[in-house]
């Protein structure tokens, strides 16, 4: 390799300076703490309510994930006692050959890639959405930006193309909060299974400490891994036939026997719309009595569908400009009829 074709490199902020800059106040730990517990109970099948992640697929305008937080804040207090809602706050993007590649990576849209900037103003962004008392889940992509992050963050994913991943099953060990793991892109929840039989073990592996420094890291395991069920490449499993599969495949190896379906994705077939009809096909369920279903995940905007991402192009801040989203109407239905279930099931039960 010629001299010029060296890699070029500069240094980061370390997580912990980012902290010491932008630390956590009482009000946003007291989100992620509270969050964290209710979730685990709701693991342990000790709350009823149903979990809800849900949010734009991909975070480009800080400002617009402000303004969705808000309104996310209100659905959060009416449906305190059915739902517990999470906001989608995804800071990087997993491609699967190019594009942009999240906020964090390039925030300013433009092919910049001011990373020092993105992490900044992430990290700031996630501080003022936890404040709102809304609490905030992302995906682990790139587990050295995660330290960055992970104080601020109630709930992670590692996704269809990580799942399998030594990396990512080891970092998930680590992690203080429940994970969920995807089937892969062409729909093999084995994979996700294995994943989660590992990171609920004890861990040795390097890592990079909120110090900054690479470090050996050992992690307790993580006890509150779970299985996302996000379709494939060609077909759904969100079907009652492959929850059913999924769950008897969960009791044979003595692991948390609930599943979180991904609404969009695979299971619409890159159809946004079509995670209504998920939802209308999980309600119906849940109705009946269903407690299977962990929760679900949506893809949501403040304005449907999607938008071309030209570097140095104004875009409007409140649509997606990665997978197109339902529109805040619609998403305001679905979580309606997702509450409206939960209370059918309730009162089946006492009946």
């Amino acid at each position: 390799m010629c001299e010029k074709d060296q890699p070029t490199m500069s240094t980061l902020i370390t997580p912990q300076e980012l902290h010491t800059t932008l630390p956590r106040s009482q009000k946003s730990a007291d989100t992620v703490t509270k969050t964290r517990e209710q979730l685990i109970s709701i693991l342990n099948k000790q709350d009823d309510r149903l979990v809800v992640i849900v949010g734009p697929c991909s975070i480009h305008d800080p400002d617009s994930a402000l303004r969705y937080a808000k309104k996310l804040r209100a659905e959060i207090q009416k449906h305190h006692g059915t739902l517990c809602i999470i906001m989608r706050a995804y800071l990087e993007k997993a491609r699967t050959s190019t594009g942009w590649k999240g906020f964090v990576n390039d925030p300013h849209l433009n092919l910049t890639f001011e990373i020092q900037k993105g992490l900044h103003t992430a990290r700031s962004l996630l501080l003022a959405i936890n404040e709102l008392g809304v609490p905030a889940g992302t995906e682990i992509l790139n587990p050295f930006i995660a330290s960055y992050f992970s104080d601020l963050t109630s709930w992670a994913a590692i996704g269809a193309r990580t799942t399998e991943s030594q990396v990512h099953r080891e970092f998930a060990a680590s992690l203080p909060m429940p994970v969920g793991f995807k089937n892969n892109t062409n729909g093999d929840i084995q994979v996700a299974i294995d994943a989660i039989q590992t990171a609920i073990q004890p861990h040795h592996f390097l890592g990079v400490g909120i110090s900054g420094k690479i470090t050996v890291m050992e992690s307790p395991g993580n006890p509150h891994c779970h299985v996302v069920l996000r379709g494939s490449q060609h077909n759904t499993n969100y079907d009652d036939d492959s929850i059913d599969r999924t769950i008897a495949a969960l009791n044979q190896c003595n692991l948390i026997n609930q599943v979180m379906i991904d609404c969009s994705h695979g299971n619409t077939q890159k159809e946004y719309r079509q995670q209504l009809s998920v939802i209308d096909t999980l309600s119906t369920r849940i109705a009946k009595g269903d407690r299977k279903l962990l929760g679900v995940m949506l893809e949501s905007h403040l304005i449907e569908g999607k938008q071309p991402w030209i570097p140095d192009q104004v875009m409007s801040g409140d649509q997606s400009i990665t997978d197109p989203c339902i529109g805040w109407e619609h998403t305001e239905i679905a979580l309606n009829q997702l509450s409206h279930a939960v209370l059918i099931r309730r009162k089946n039960m006492l009946d």
